[in-house]
């Protein structure tokens, strides 16, 4: 009897050599789109992150005008991700993002906008989106669907945004040197542990500079990464990380919004108004104020019904220091949004503080109309 391998078990082994090669091209694929899809939310995450920047301080979403919408047709497996934005008969219209607006004059991120033009340099069809309504940023390729910032994905690249005060994200550990508001720089330290690779340790002011961090230091098992002492504004910290070489990338960010150097607002709204009583014949006269501080809050405000300006004084500084000390034991304490004057008051002077110490002063000569107008209420 001749020794050889029959057809049916040849057969048998070629199907199963198939059946093996084709798992694994699958398994290669799926490995393959797993990466991109984690590349393109890491993308989205420093995108989102620029553009809430942006609109925080212009109020504005960084796109062109009207000729930059982009109309995009919903598929059933990507419809959870435009949840919460106008769709109509399937579709959303969006709005491509003006990159060079974000990035601005950051000349280090030159290579960075020419990658992110059109993701990964694919196609005029891949472009970052926006949706002016929610002001979520989207990925939109012609070859790997759309992508934004699903929660799935936010777990996947371990996306932490508005964290506050001293916190410790696997194993990572972020402290800043003030957690109640303040008008001082504060200064953030970041302890990663040693055996973690660091991509990149940034921080992105709130005009949208970025300043790269170097570790300074080893310290117990950790290496530390510092802010400057100087940076006088509140800022982002982006941190890209991984536990091993071979594992996938993550960001965690770190926001710290306690510093404030604004000054409260304050205005006088429209004329002086008079009311009389009826009954007493007694005239009152007051004028409408607004005044807010949206940081640390409003901690008093003052008016004095003449002119406290120096004559001696040769700026606005100086001026608001004889205030400031004028107001310290004189003045009126506003406890509504009006204030009364007496009659034929030529000077109303306004002085308002912050609990940080961020004060102003708002001074109105009082027009003859004015001082003396007859206007009943």
């Amino acid at each position: 009897m001749k020794k050889g391998v029959s057809l049916i078990v040849l057969t048998i082994v070629v199907i199963v050599l198939l059946i093996l090669a084709s798992a694994i091209t699958i398994s290669v694929v799926n490995t393959q789109r797993k990466v991109k899809t984690l590349e393109f939310a890491n993308e989205i995450a420093n995108i989102q992150e620029k553009v809430n920047l942006y609109y925080k301080k212009y109020s504005v979403y960084p796109i062109d005008d009207e000729s930059s919408e982009v109309i995009i047709e919903i598929e059933a497996k990507v419809e959870e991700q435009f949840e919460g934005e106008n769709i109509q008969e399937n579709k959303v219209t969006l709005n491509r993002i003006n990159l060079s607006k974000i990035f601005e004059s950051d000349s280090t991120y030159t290579d960075e906008l020419d990658a992110l033009r059109y993701g990964h340099n694919l196609t005029s069809d891949d472009v970052y989106l926006i949706s002016t309504k929610t002001g979520n940023v989207y990925y939109k390729a012609s070859v790997y669907d759309n992508y934004t910032l699903t929660e799935d994905l936010k777990k996947k690249i371990n996306y932490v945004e508005e964290l506050q005060g001293s916190l410790s994200v696997s194993n990572i550990i972020f402290e800043k040197s003030e957690n109640e508001y303040t008008n001082n720089p504060i200064v953030t330290t970041v302890k990663v542990p040693q055996d973690y690779i660091v991509t990149s340790c940034k921080v992105v002011k709130e005009n949208l500079n970025t300043i790269f961090l170097d570790s300074s230091r080893a310290e117990n098992g950790y290496n530390i990464y510092t802010t400057s002492n100087d940076i006088e504004s509140n800022y982002t910290i982006v941190l890209s990380w991984k536990e091993t070489q071979t594992s996938k990338e993550n960001i965690t960010s770190f926001v710290v919004d306690n510093f404030d150097n604004t000054a409260p607002e304050i205005q006088i709204i429209g004329d002086k108004h008079q009311v009389i009583n009826n009954i007493t014949s007694e005239e009152q006269n007051f004028y409408f104020i607004e005044y807010y501080d949206d940081k640390s809050g409003v901690q008093e405000v003052k008016y004095a019904e003449h002119n406290i300006i120096s004559d001696n004084a040769t700026n606005y500084n100086e001026n608001l220091e004889v205030i400031r000390k004028y107001m310290q034991n004189n003045g009126k304490r506003v406890e509504s949004n009006s204030v009364n004057v007496l009659s034929g008051t030529r000077f109303l002077t306004l002085y308002i503080k912050d609990y940080v110490g961020n004060d102003k002063y708002l001074i109105r000569e009082l027009s003859e109309t004015e001082k003396v107008g007859n206007q009943n209420l």
